[in-house]
């Protein structure tokens, strides 16, 4: 992307069953710290990667 502020793909490919997450976590320490995540909810808990929020979920 243009000035280098978005990171479209993180990694291409895994050799094995390996989950994104897994995948992420670890490969982050090679990203800058301040990088932060865009995830749908199977990465909620994460601190690092915001996910959708529905008010209507909500307990």
């Amino acid at each position: 992307m243009p000035g280098g502020e978005y990171i479209v793909d993180i990694y291409i490919g895994e050799l094995g069953n390996i989950s994104d997450i897994k995948l992420l976590r670890n490969t982050r320490q090679k990203l800058d710290a301040k990088q932060g995540f865009l995830g749908d909810k199977a990465y909620i808990g994460e601190g690092f990667i915001t996910t959708p929020y529905n008010p209507h979920s909500a307990p």
